[in-house]
């Protein structure tokens, strides 16, 4: 609330705890920029990301741009990079899911290390659907089999911060 009143371009959203996916579609509903991004607040976003995605989502006219993760684990205090966020298999031309089909389960599902281009998510009426803990899973794979165009930034540009209470530790039937 603090910062909202000091800079107009920020909306507070008060609203019952219905978890991720109820927070996150209604905050891609609010929004108004020409690009989305999505994270969780006690992760590590660095600096230049925003600019450099996004001047590489205007480059090349994609859909939406993948880019590099790393997991720090909290409790060792230690960066670890890890094959599903780092995803070099990916070169950095222009692809779809059709060109790469062989690794495509191999992608990291995570909505936080990319960008959308907002209009494309309304297009096709893509939304988290609600009452998963896994809800990434289904909200990136309609992302992936729904564009036609997307890159990726061979740069670790996310810090996820991983501790032994994370709700993907202590998942349930959902």
């Amino acid at each position: 609330n603090e910062y909202a009143s000091k800079d107009e371009r920020i909306t507070v959203i008060d609203q019952e705890n219905g978890g991720h996916a109820v927070a996150t579609n209604r905050g891609m509903e609010l929004a108004t920029g020409k690009y989305l991004f999505l994270m969780d607040s006690d992760d590590i976003l660095d600096l230049k990301a925003l600019e450099l995605t996004y001047d590489l989502a205007e480059s090349k006219n994609v859909d939406f741009v993948i880019f590099q993760a790393i997991n720090y684990y909290m409790d060792k205090n230690e960066y670890i990079e890890e094959e599903n966020y780092s995803m070099t298999k990916l070169g950095d031309s222009v692809f779809s899911y059709r060109d790469v089909k062989d690794f495509v389960f191999d992608m990291s599902v995570t909505p936080w290390s990319k960008l959308y281009r907002r209009d494309f998510i309304e297009r096709n009426n893509i939304r988290f659907p609600e009452g998963l803990v896994f809800d990434d899973n289904v909200f990136f794979y309609d992302v992936l089999f729904a564009a036609e165009r997307i890159t990726f930034l061979k740069r670790h540009l996310f810090k996820r911060r991983w501790y032994p209470t994370s709700s993907t530790r202590a998942g349930d039937e959902r």
